[in-house]
């Protein structure tokens, strides 16, 4: 994991920094501005060439803490003979998760979800969350929904972007993790699914699982990956 670079109590405009050995592809700069604690994102870190990567940000952040952080890009889970695909060691101060499917299926019917956790296990009631492919669709408030009964056959490609919404105050850990993403699948006659939902955590979410509503049908082809920054 990418180690922070952080800047206390200054000012910064037109900021470009040369950083080596950088190990994620991308990096943003976030802070507290003013005496209105909300997070802010400025600029956007240049994919990596080697171990040396540019960073280059434009911006200010003025009376608070600025701290550069990386998009991390996880290693994938390959699907085959688990009932569930975990990822673990998700950082308190990560904003965005995305999941991503490729070509991933099952070899059961089971709806395929998604349970978010915290360090004292994964979250189990609270969630609203629904998807729809137009025609049938599938609610879930056990963790958040990714197919429905029509398209939860093989072959799900596409993305769930969920976004850390905080509570009052901005800095604090505690919020809505806001759920909202797309996936096609080739098996079910090109059906292409949406879905959105929300759930409110008390801490930071440090993992993430991508399991079906039974809990038990395996996963048998394609790979599961995840971002945060």
């Amino acid at each position: 994991m990418a180690v922070p670079y952080t800047f206390a109590d200054t000012t910064l405009s037109g900021l470009n920094l040369n950083l080596a050995h950088l190990d994620a592809d991308f990096a943003y700069l976030s802070g507290l501005i003013s005496t209105d604690p909300q997070f802010n994102s400025i600029g956007v870190g240049q994919a990596a060439s080697g171990v040396t990567g540019n960073i280059n940000a434009t911006g200010t952040i003025s009376d608070g803490v600025g701290t550069l952080r990386p998009m991390v890009v996880v290693q994938t889970i390959p699907g085959g003979n688990q009932p569930a695909l975990t990822f673990t060691g998700i950082p308190a101060w990560a904003r965005r998760i995305t999941v991503n499917f490729g070509d991933i299926s099952t070899n059961g019917t089971s709806n395929l979800i998604i349970q978010f956790g915290t360090s004292g296990g994964f979250l189990t009631s609270g969630y609203y969350s629904v998807a729809s492919d137009g025609v049938a669709s599938t609610k879930i408030t056990n963790a958040y929904a990714v197919t429905t009964a029509v398209s939860n056959l093989g072959s799900n490609n596409g993305s769930i972007t969920f976004n850390f919404c905080s509570d009052v105050p901005a800095s604090a850990n505690s919020g809505f993790w806001m759920q909202s993403g797309v996936i096609t699948n080739s098996n079910a006659t090109n059906k292409v699914t949406s879905n959105a939902g929300s759930c409110y955590f008390a801490s930071p979410v440090t993992q993430v699982k991508i399991t079906t509503v039974n809990g038990t049908d395996i996963f048998n082809v394609g790979l599961v990956g995840l971002t945060y920054e």
